[in-house]
């Protein structure tokens, strides 16, 4: 029994890395703070390479300041510096930043990064410590959170909207048997937010009609959204204003009228002892008959969509 209590650990296995975790934030407030002042944005404008004079032109920063937040973008690989024949240094972005960090792009998410991680979750994660040792009220969840601070509500529904349209494309094409199986699907997007996947959904499948489900003060943002879409999007696109993880509130969706359920990032984001009540409303409100995949999380021949986590660079 000593012997297998006494753990031998292997000389290869992979060993964390102390510092990259440490001082991970200062690389993280670095990127936030040259997507607030529009790096990105001013160098992918100039065509090929942007001088240092083009990027100081273009935002609001200059000198020493400007210098220094080029630096640490360059170390962190956001930005590749270059110097030409005559001395001058050169800066463009790597495709990741062209994709991900430029607002022309359609799979810009900065302002989730932005406006999400660092406007609130930062904040949120400020006094951790005493949230797991005490509990406060930070612990209690997205409901609550929201429920006390619309205004918290609003912004993080705006600032996901670019990044889950991306990864909503993301999902089509890792999935394009829910287009081919499909053709008329009626889908429920539980913890949908700003709608970004019915909007896609509805996009890509021309007869495809989707129900937002999200909490009150999400669904009035959310309805915002959906009403600057092309009334060819917009009009197969409605809302349902209530609480995933609250069972009894589901009286309002019938069982067995939709042909997909989208769970988007939600398993994750709920208390545990919510789950059981989740998943049976969504097998409810479930048609029998959906497609067996292994690709989807299925059960008795009907179709759940689970989202955590899809890359949108490849």
């Amino acid at each position: 029994d000593s012997q297998e209590n006494n753990y031998q650990e292997d000389d290869d296995e992979p060993q964390p890395d102390i510092d990259h975790i440490a001082y991970g934030f200062m690389g993280s407030k670095s990127l936030f703070a040259a997507l607030r002042v529009g790096i990105f944005d001013a160098i992918d404008s100039v065509d090929g390479s942007a001088t240092f004079n083009d990027i100081e032109t273009a935002c609001d920063i200059s000198g020493e300041r400007l210098k220094t937040l080029l630096s640490a973008c360059v170390a962190l690989k956001l930005i590749r510096r270059r110097i030409d024949g005559n001395g001058t240094d050169l800066f463009h972005l790597p495709k990741a930043s062209s994709k991900q960090l430029v607002r022309t792009s359609r799979q810009y998410w900065g302002d989730y990064l932005s406006m999400q991680v660092d406007g609130q979750f930062y904040n949120r994660l400020a006094d951790i410590d005493n949230t797991i040792k005490h509990g406060t009220e930070a612990s209690h969840g997205y409901e609550s959170w929201f429920d006390s601070d619309p205004e918290a509500a609003k912004n993080y529904t705006k600032a996901q909207h670019n990044g889950s349209l991306a990864t909503a494309y993301a999902l089509h094409k890792r999935l394009p048997e829910l287009a081919s199986d499909f053709p008329s699907m009626r889908m429920l997007d539980v913890g949908g937010g700003s709608g970004a996947f019915s909007i896609v959904t509805s996009r890509v499948i021309q007869d495809a009609t989707a129900v937002v489900l999200d909490l009150p003060n999400v669904i009035e943002t959310t309805k915002s959204i959906i009403s600057e879409e092309e009334e060819s999007v917009r009009s197969r696109v409605s809302t349902l204003a209530l609480s995933a993880t609250d069972p009894g509130s589901w009286e309002n969706v019938q069982d067995e009228s939709f042909d997909v359920v989208l769970l988007s990032y939600v398993s994750g984001s709920i208390p545990s002892e919510a789950l059981a009540g989740l998943y049976s409303n969504t097998f409810r409100a479930l048609k029998p008959g959906g497609k067996n995949d292994k690709s989807h999380c299925c059960k008795e021949e009907k179709c759940i969509v689970e989202v955590a986590l899809f890359d949108t660079t490849r």
